[in-house]
């Protein structure tokens, strides 16, 4: 009888939960931070949307998207500044998105910046700091 060849050994890879991003409210997050930052206020039990389309949103000009707008009990927009969306060639337009978005509200922005939501435990603290 002919000898049946070994079937090759399979390398796995353990994937390391913080490499993981799910679905935040039915949309993909667009960064780390975000979906790190819906971790946060979903374990707080913070009510809030997620991407929430600003006079038109994207597809208008002069529209824009927040990224979470948390009831705290007032409705307070969110931005999360992460380095990769967010530098210094985008300096001005992020504050203008900011003023919008204050004068919508009636409320200061809050803003999270991409060091301090860079893992799900700077998420945490830093959420509880600004938001709760």
């Amino acid at each position: 009888m002919a000898k049946v060849a070994a079937a090759p050994k399979l390398k796995v890879e353990r994937k390391d939960l913080e490499d993981e991003i799910g679905i935040v409210q039915g949309l993909m997050p667009g960064s780390k931070n975000e979906w790190f930052v819906s971790l946060a206020l979903d374990k707080l039990e913070i009510d809030y949307q997620f991407q929430v389309p600003l006079y038109g949103g994207r597809g208008v000009r002069g529209g824009q998207v927040v990224d979470f707008v948390c009831y705290i009990p007032r409705a307070t927009p969110v931005f999360v500044q992460g380095e990769y969306w967010h530098d210094i060639k985008s300096e001005n337009e992020d504050i203008l998105k900011q003023a919008a978005a204050e004068q919508r509200y009636g409320v200061r922005p809050i803003l999270l910046m991409g060091e301090e939501t860079d893992s799900k435990d700077r998420a945490y603290k830093t959420v509880v700091e600004k938001i709760k």
